[in-house]
């Protein structure tokens, strides 16, 4: 199936035109981040287009036939798009109750009906999503705050085992530039403190480090241990939520033994309230073990930059653009890629029934 939604993008952001942020959220957080898609709403619909076009080459299914979740939907626009587009059933879900709301307000505002929207994460998709029947689950710059990847793709492979997937993510590891900004932002919300779109959603934390939150954590919840253990199990817990360090500090316990939990990448961290990690980055070789491990094939595709206006800077992102189309699939358009595409198929697509 070759499917083009370029005809659809003018019309989708004509709607987005009619929308006043203030009547759809009074959090301070999904303002914010709806703010920043509709001031580039062209370019973000351009990439809602790039995930459903790419994707669904993929698929066996016609578009009419397709049940669809965004998955992590956050203000909702991506799952709107593809019901605009004509997706026979589209569902958006974020673990974030604000997002879900206003993704639901949003909706009618724009007049888009969507078939249903959840509070969910990867740890209650199977039950959330079990009666739907999906066929793709996509989703725009949420695969790299995921905090267990790998129960993410095993439940998106128990829904279904015929599952296509379609995730962005900016977090380009061979992307050296991208590499070194997102790292800096790491060790910021590790040692000094979680800027706006990464703030925990305990009040009692807010501005303090994640490492300071594992510390503190630690210690209520083991107030024998003396301070210099603390520190060495609260830096070995990195990338660690509070269940699960109560469960590494148990085992200390009963070995002594401390494992840093993210020894292959000392930036990659966690908000160690809600699990949310600070864009995660990882290789190409990270995503194809993880992915074949739960059944399924990886491309990686290479996505555009703006280049919107005539200016110097729009001009330089054209001439890459060409560049990365012409080797999207390479690791040369990676190394200088905005952000790629991640889409995946079942391994052995022919031996799976589609729903």
């Amino acid at each position: 199936m070759n499917q083009e939604f370029s005809t659809q993008i003018n019309s989708f952001v004509q709607k987005l035109d009619s929308i006043n942020i203030d009547e759809i959220s009074t959090s301070p957080l999904v303002k914010e981040y709806l703010q920043s898609v509709l001031q580039n709403k062209h370019y973000y619909t351009k990439i809602y287009a790039f995930v459903l076009q790419n994707t669904l080459t993929k698929s066996n299914k016609k578009i009419e036939e397709i049940s669809l979740l965004d998955f992590g939907c956050g203000n909702g626009l991506l799952a709107m798009f593809a019901k605009h587009c004509g997706f026979a059933k589209v569902y958006g879900c974020d673990f974030n109750n604000d997002f879900v709301e206003a993704s639901n307000t949003l909706n009618k505002v724009i007049n888009i009906e969507i078939d249903g929207w959840f509070v969910s994460n990867e740890d209650e998709l199977l039950n959330t999503c079990n009666h739907l029947k999906l066929d793709v689950v996509i989703g725009t710059d949420v695969i790299e705050h995921i905090y267990d990847l790998n129960l993410f793709f095993k439940n998106i492979h128990l829904l279904n085992p015929a599952m296509v997937t379609g995730f962005t993510t900016a977090s380009v590891y061979d992307n050296y530039f991208k590499r070194k900004k997102l790292y800096k932002l790491m060790l910021q919300d590790e040692t000094i403190g979680s800027n706006a779109f990464h703030a925990t959603s305990k009040d009692e934390y807010a501005g303090i480090s994640y490492l300071e939150i594992r510390k503190i954590i630690i210690t209520k919840l083991f107030p024998q241990l003396q301070q210099n253990v603390v520190d060495i199990l609260a830096t070995a817990t990195r990338g660690l939520r509070k269940n699960d360090i109560a469960i590494y500090v148990n085992k200390y316990f009963e070995t002594s033994i401390i494992i840093d939990v993210l020894s292959t990448n000392k930036f990659n961290t966690c908000d160690p309230i809600t699990g949310n990690f600070t864009e995660r980055m990882l290789t190409l070789k990270e995503y194809k073990s993880l992915y074949h491990h739960n059944q399924f094939s990886l491309e990686v595709i290479s996505c555009f930059y703006s280049a919107e206006g005539k200016n110097i800077k729009s001009i330089v992102q054209k001439m890459l653009n060409v560049f990365i189309h012409t080797f999207k699939t390479t690791f040369l358009s990676r190394t200088i890629s905005p952000l790629i595409l991640l889409v995946g198929k079942p391994i052995n697509k022919k031996s799976f029934n589609s729903f």
